[in-house]
């Protein structure tokens, strides 16, 4: 996280310094028309690339059944590493973890590795619940074979974007964030169990 907050500062300043600032973004966002088991499908593109997909479940829909979390089995969004250690035991060890951009705690899972992170804000610190499944093709993340091809088409060959999976009812928060390409997927966060 430290390093993704250092990149978008670079990012402004050389925007600064280049008169960029004073430009208009390209940005748009775009609908596409979803079919179950999605309700809805927008994009934000920029320059004519995917840079975002907010893809909400239907009615009646639940984000369980339509991707895999196995690897969350015993965790739950924004999970504090101290109620992880009462629940789960102490981490399997430490790593340079690549959401978090810093060296933290993980538990090694049959389906891979979950991290916790724990990240600044402008209130209280906040946490992340972060898995890095060791099977992450996008057939296998999407257990409902009718998601991926409504996704597939946006996905870009190399660097990854945020795909984030949502509830059909609530607040606008995600169920589920995916940062995919082609191929597969870096990892994912839990955001909220229905």
């Amino acid at each position: 996280m430290t390093n993704r907050i250092s990149a978008v500062l670079g990012v402004v300043i050389l925007a600064m310094v280049f008169g960029a600032a004073s430009c208009t973004s390209s940005a748009e966002f775009k609908s596409q028309h979803a079919e179950p088991p999605l309700a809805t499908i927008n994009v934000t593109v920029d320059a004519g690339r995917a840079k975002e997909v907010f893809a909400r479940v239907a009615p009646g829909v639940r984000i369980e059944k339509v991707i895999d979390l196995g690897i969350f089995d015993g965790f739950d969004p924004r999970m504090t590493l101290d109620a992880a250690r009462s629940r789960l035991g102490s981490p399997t060890g430490e790593w340079s973890d690549p959401f978090c951009g810093e060296k933290i705690a993980f538990y090694d899972r049959p389906q891979g590795k979950v991290s916790l992170c724990r990240y600044p804000t402008s209130g209280q610190p906040a946490w992340a619940t972060v898995g890095y499944p060791r099977q992450c093709d996008p057939g296998r993340v999407f257990t409902d074979a009718r998601i991926l091809p409504q996704i597939l088409p946006w996905l870009p060959a190399s660097d990854g974007i945020d795909v984030h999976l949502q509830p059909s009812s609530g607040p606008g928060g995600g169920g589920v964030t995916l940062n995919m390409k082609t191929t597969g997927c870096l990892w994912v966060v839990l955001e909220r169990r229905e």
